[in-house]
């Protein structure tokens, strides 16, 4: 009989069941390193690690060795982020809906039997140039290095060859704040330095089919698609946050993120839509990118500058004139998550589960409701879950365009939008005076249409028994769940069932927990520690 043989049969029976009363005081070290790795990667020991263990002088300590490595490995990796999209679940982003953050103009090459063959051309649309151009030796002709692949050169012919990416003062990207078109022949804009906006069309090699090669509206799981990457990205910061042993509170207060090339060209869109981004000759940002499946941490401010990077920021638009922008807070200012749900409070809501731990449940019966007149959050039976709701929503107001723009700012300021846009309507229609959603007077209301938008909480609001201090948007709603300790509490228990194998009470186990929670935020919020201990503690059959 072979060594490898009398390991395999020495491991079957030490799997061999045993009475429950033995397993939390017996677990033998095979067993020990077997949870271990389905903890941490989801996969089992090979042999090898098995015959490694059984020479080891100490056990334990070689346990110890395997949890560190473990969490170095690709599959510990994949494990945070499917755990990631378990934390935050949110559904699939229609790209079509989203994509005025990303989507260009539709150009094509010319034809192999014509004068300009192979150059990029704005040949199909109503704005567009005329066919004939591929044979116009008189045609404007120019090349440039793509942003999407900073190893070529491509060229140009007519209003594509044109490099500038204003027209009397218009973002050649926009040419209403309504909708977003480009009109080359009519605006007399074109691609932009680095063909910025030549995206779409037939463009052969680096792209494939109708659409950019991983930039398009194609395949939901094409690995560097624009749709994979923005559903992918709160999942990655999730990750990286933990393996780079950061603060796990930066998931919801941090100024950076991750990005690959495509979803980076999102966020610059974002900001390009509200006037802030002129994409000059010096801005090379593509070249930080070694190829378009890499993710790299960036700054939410380098991509939109409209996403800032002061953590205090605050603004009143009854009294400050103009708007810079939203504090960058992780997930919470993320484009997917705020475009996956689309109105403030089904925002707030789905926050305040996945990092708060909160449950909205009907109250116990018999309990009497003021009846309903206009707010939900002091009237009606649907008070029960809005005195916490509605708070928590106002952080969350501005997110419009399908989560791609920021109300109120630049050219997205409510008198900017016509009439009949969705979005002002909706604002003019919901957010009500003299409501915890919107605590103005019917005076401030009628002031200013942006008066609205206020979103953060007046002084004698609270959450969490928190009040606020002023600052905006959804970087106001993260410190509020970080002094409640809401956030750490619910990260800790999170953290206990995924990786101890323990649902820890908030009845029964509440001294364990209180205990658990003041250790994780005395050890720098450290989620990857505290993942190490909960594995080698149901190692030991706790």
């Amino acid at each position: 009989m072979t060594r490898s043989t009398l390991t395999l049969l020495f491991l079957c029976l030490s799997f061999v069941a045993l009475p429950q009363d033995l397993l939390a005081q017996d677990l033998s070290p095979t067993r020990k390193l077997r949870r271990v790795y389905l903890a941490l990667t989801q996969t089992e020991p090979t042999v090898e690690r098995y015959e490694a263990l059984l020479v080891a002088p100490d056990p334990d300590l070689f346990i110890q060795q395997e949890v560190d490595a473990l969490t170095q490995t690709p599959e510990y990796r994949t494990n945070l982020t499917d755990w990631a999209h378990e934390y935050i679940p949110f559904p699939l982003v229609n790209t079509s809906r989203v994509w005025h953050s990303a989507k260009s103009i539709t150009a094509s090459r010319c034809g192999e039997d014509t004068l300009h063959a192979g150059k990029i051309g704005f040949l199909a649309g109503s704005n567009s140039d005329d066919p004939a151009v591929c044979n116009d030796p008189d045609a404007a002709v120019s090349s440039a290095t793509p942003w999407w692949d900073p190893q070529t050169t491509v060229e140009a012919v007519g209003s594509a060859a044109n490099q500038d990416v204003f027209f009397d003062g218009q973002d050649c990207g926009v040419v209403n704040t309504s909708n977003y078109w480009v009109m080359p022949k009519k605006k007399g804009c074109g691609c932009g330095p680095h063909m910025t906006y030549c995206k779409r069309g037939d463009l052969g090699h680096p792209f494939e089919g109708s659409y950019p090669k991983g930039y398009g509206d194609g395949e939901i799981y094409h690995p560097i698609s624009q749709r994979r990457a923005v559903m992918e990205e709160p999942a990655n910061l999730f990750a990286h946050i933990i393996l780079e042993n950061k603060p796990f509170s930066d998931l919801i207060l941090s100024n950076y993120t991750v990005a690959n090339r495509g979803l980076y060209h999102m966020y610059v869109r974002q900001g390009r839509m509200s006037g802030v981004h002129t994409d000059g000759d010096e801005d090379r940002w593509f070249d930080m990118f070694n190829n378009d499946e890499e993710w790299i941490e960036v700054l939410f401010s380098q991509m939109n500058p409209h996403l800032l990077d002061n953590p205090d920021y605050r603004f009143d638009p009854r009294y400050d004139a103009e708007m810079l922008g939203l504090p960058a807070a992780g997930v919470l200012t993320m484009i997917g998550p705020n475009f996956a749900w689309p109105r403030p409070r089904v925002r707030a809501a789905r926050w305040l589960e996945s990092l708060a731990c909160d449950e909205f449940s009907p109250p116990e019966l018999p309990v009497e409701f003021p009846a309903y007149q206009r707010d939900p959050a002091t009237e009606g039976t649907c008070l029960h879950c809005h005195t916490r709701l509605d708070p928590a929503a106002m952080s969350f107001k501005r997110f419009i365009q399908q989560g791609g723009a920021i109300a109120g700012v630049g050219n997205w300021r409510l008198e900017k939008l016509v009439s009949y846009n969705s979005d002002r309507q909706r604002f003019m229609n919901s957010l009500l005076p003299n409501t915890v959603l919107t605590p103005l007077t019917e005076e401030e209301i009628e002031a200013d249409l942006n008066n609205r938008l206020i979103d953060f909480m007046q002084p004698d609001q609270q959450l969490f028994g928190q009040t606020s201090d002023g600052t905006v948007g959804p970087r106001g709603f993260a410190k509020i769940l970080i002094a409640s300790g809401k956030f750490d509490q619910c990260a800790v228990r999170r953290a206990y069932e995924r990786f101890g194998g323990k649902k820890l009470d908030l009845g029964k186990d509440a001294a364990e927990l209180d205990e658990a929670v003041n250790e994780f935020v005395s050890n720098g919020r450290n989620m990857n520690e505290l993942i190490k201990k909960l594995v080698l503690s149901r190692s030991e059959g706790w």
